[in-house]
């Protein structure tokens, strides 16, 4: 699929990249992301770096604060692609097309939301601050669920009006 963002869709990342290049971008940082995840839960865990405030080096390899940043900037990133991409999967003209990077979006949300939530829980047994990262978590959650229902609602009154011109239009033609 070849549709770019574009016109009106306000701040297209790199001048018209393709849906579906933003979305094999996504894909990619969602499993980097992934990684990092692993990789702050392997850093958390070693014996010499029981704790963020205790790590030996600073913004180093080893420093599981710098990989969580990392993740976090990532998962940021990914969000604000899915918002994108939400966008440009709107302004497809061909329905199959359309219903079918619907999907493909918000699959890609949705599993950015899994991301968020093991990050959560990691941060939760490595620093112990569990109901403020809960917290974090049940906003996005939360803000994730309100951007689908109206994500819904924005196409079934799409629907709807697409159903009424056409109505409109056959009855000025009979």
């Amino acid at each position: 699929m070849h549709f770019t963002g574009g016109g009106g869709g306000g701040g297209s990342s790199g001048g018209g990249a393709t849906l579906s290049e933003m979305y094999q971008s996504a894909r990619r940082m969602l499993l980097s992301a992934r990684d990092g995840v692993a990789r702050v839960e392997r850093l958390a865990s070693a014996p010499s770096s029981s704790s963020y405030s205790s790590a030996p080096h600073v913004g180093g390899v080893g420093d599981p604060a710098a990989a969580a940043d990392e993740v976090r900037r990532e998962v940021t990133q990914i969000r604000g692609m899915c918002a994108q991409m939400d966008r440009l999967w709107r302004s497809i003209p061909a329905k199959g097309q359309r219903d079918l990077w619907k999907r493909k979006v918000e699959q890609l949300s949705e599993e950015r939301i899994l991301e968020a939530k093991e990050r959560t829980e990691l941060f939760e047994r490595a620093n112990g601050e569990s109901s403020h990262v809960l917290r974090i978590f049940d906003d996005e959650a939360q803000a994730m669920q309100s951007a689908r229902s109206s994500s819904r609602m924005l196409e079934e009154a799409y629907d709807r009006g697409v159903a009424i011109l056409h109505s409109m239009l056959t009855r000025g033609i009979d």
